[in-house]
């Protein structure tokens, strides 16, 4: 990763070190250049974020509930850790929601992942393929999405149950809650059609927890009315 060849901030390098004193959590540890472009530093495909994925928080200002996710999203944010749990019926634009934030966040140099359950899923099974690099394991895949700055799970119940389910997604789950909650560091979103008490009661008390943000959405499914442009 390189920024412009004449920076005055990095001189071309796209890090730089932060001028702190020996002890600091911050000294000698590299950061990107201010000046370097998001689309150089992260690769936005690669986090679940798409070039036609640009609707913003404005042109969903007729669904309900939109200014409930957007406020708990900007709370999150601002406080830099916590978990948020948007659930509701089809239609509330949840899986919107969450890529809005994605992308902003990753726009603002902020590392973050969009993705769903069944493809977290799916990345760990496929660790056990015949052509998959046999260094890796389902370990260290699963350990990268535990540790994911942001992480953004669309359609967390939608996933058929198994033991394999089950025991990933406690895996998951639990120790994002343990980053982001006990440890505060970190943030995790989730959007679900279903109550999550019916998904899991174990999760649930972890959702539930007072410190996390559930938005319940309700109101028609605005699919139906939407139109080409």
């Amino acid at each position: 990763m390189t920024c412009a060849p004449n920076c005055p901030t990095c001189a071309g390098q796209g890090f730089i070190r932060r001028e702190v004193p020996i002890g600091h959590a911050d000294f000698g540890r590299l950061f990107p250049c201010p000046e370097i472009e998001a689309t150089k530093l992260y690769d936005f495909e690669r986090r679940g974020i798409y070039p036609e994925d640009r609707v913003t928080w404005d042109d969903l200002k007729a669904v309900p509930g939109v200014q409930r996710m957007k406020a708990a999203a900007d709370e999150l944010i601002s406080r830099g850790y916590g978990w948020a749990f948007f659930w509701g019926g089809p239609g509330q634009a949840k899986s919107v929601a969450l890529k809005i934030i994605v992308r902003q966040l990753l726009e603002s140099k902020q590392d973050a992942t969009y993705t769903s359950m069944a493809k977290i899923l799916e990345n760990l099974r496929a660790v056990y393929g015949e052509y998959v690099d046999k260094r890796e394991t389902a370990e260290t895949r699963m350990q990268r999405w535990q540790s994911c700055p942001v992480l953004a799970i669309d359609e967390f119940e939608k996933a058929r149950d198994t033991e394999f389910t089950a025991e990933k997604r406690f895996a998951l789950v639990d120790a994002r809650y343990e980053m982001n909650i006990e440890r505060k560091l970190g943030i995790t979103l989730f959007a679900s059609n279903r109550d999550p008490q019916e998904v899991d009661a174990y999760l649930a008390s972890r959702i539930f927890d007072g410190r996390c943000l559930v938005v319940k959405l309700e109101g028609v499914d605005m699919r139906p009315a939407m139109e080409w442009r």
